[in-house]
């Protein structure tokens, strides 16, 4: 698991856009809305899967991390092999991108330090 934090780009006419990276290979992109207790899970079978938080406050575990809380703006990277759940604490809405092939996360997307629960 990788925490990272999307860019925002204003523009002069007062949008704002969040820059998501770019994916080379086979790729579905889904927007998931979660209501507030409800959960969504990464199973290790699956392909890598970004997680981009639009709106709202989740906790993520992990097997082998500490759980942490994840909000807007978070993108969370989960690789192949990894099981993870998230757990909506507010009403949730993310982007979920299921991917094979390379991430272009180029220097644009800080790395976020997970502080655990």
């Amino acid at each position: 698991m990788r925490l990272y934090r999307v860019p925002v780009t204003h523009r002069d006419d007062g949008v704002a856009v969040d820059a998501l990276p770019g994916v080379m290979g086979t790729t579905e992109a889904s927007v998931a809305r979660v209501p507030a207790g409800a959960t969504l899970t990464h199973a290790a079978d699956q392909h890598r899967q970004l997680l981009v938080v639009v709106s709202g406050e989740a906790v993520v575990e992990a097997a082998d991390h500490p759980p942490v809380t994840i909000s807007t703006g978070t993108l969370l990277l989960w690789e192949r092999g990894e099981v993870e759940r998230t757990r909506a604490v507010t009403d949730l809405v993310a982007v979920v991108v299921d991917c094979v092939g390379m991430l272009d996360l180029a220097g644009r997307y800080p790395e976020v330090t997970p502080e655990p629960l």
